[in-house]
């Protein structure tokens, strides 16, 4: 094997195979002191920008909207859910509640509404909260002890009639 006459770290003699050795070594350290610099700075600036305290109650009123358990009209026979299509059949609290599957009543409270040419129908989950947690969400008061509320309006159709309606969909969330 040829001798060099200077190695990477120094003046003393080494072989190439020590030299690249060298060489790796440097380079993966390096990496590694970028690489935590980079996270460390990810940490401490992204982490606390995101507010995540209104998209619980975003989720909630999606999943209701989106849910074939809930008052979309669901087809059985060609397993299909029809979300734009609303079976006011179907609008009363004990199918919210089972849509929604929550073991208690702490984590939400929502009204859904259906107003078109012949009424309104409504359906209340968790009433008592969703009174007490919308006045505190529309006060504006923000932090712990406050509430998120999140309100869908779009236009669907009756799946009874095919008459339009209007279709209110309000979920409430504290903030903890």
């Amino acid at each position: 094997m040829a001798e060099r006459k200077s190695g990477l770290l120094g003046s003393r003699k080494g072989t190439v195979s020590q030299e690249t050795l060298e060489y790796i070594t440097i380079w993966f350290g390096m990496a590694l002191i970028i690489a935590g610099s980079l996270f460390v700075a990810a940490f401490f600036t992204i982490n606390r920008q995101l507010d995540t305290e209104g998209l619980d109650a975003f989720i909630i009123a999606n999943r209701i909207y989106y849910s074939k358990t809930a008052f979309s009209y669901f087809d059985g026979e060609i397993n299909r859910n029809y979300p734009g299509v609303i079976d006011t059949g179907l609008l009363a609290e004990p199918q919210l509640r089972a849509s929604l599957g929550f073991k208690d009543d702490r984590y939400a409270a929502i009204n859904a509404t259906v107003q078109s040419s012949d009424g309104l129908v409504s359906a209340v989950y968790n009433k008592d909260k969703y009174r007490l947690w919308s006045t505190i969400a529309l006060s504006g008061v923000p932090g712990k002890g406050s509430a998120r509320i999140v309100r869908m309006v779009t236009g669907v159709l009756l799946q009874e009639t095919g008459k339009p309606a209007t279709y209110t969909l309000t979920a409430v969330v504290p903030n903890e």
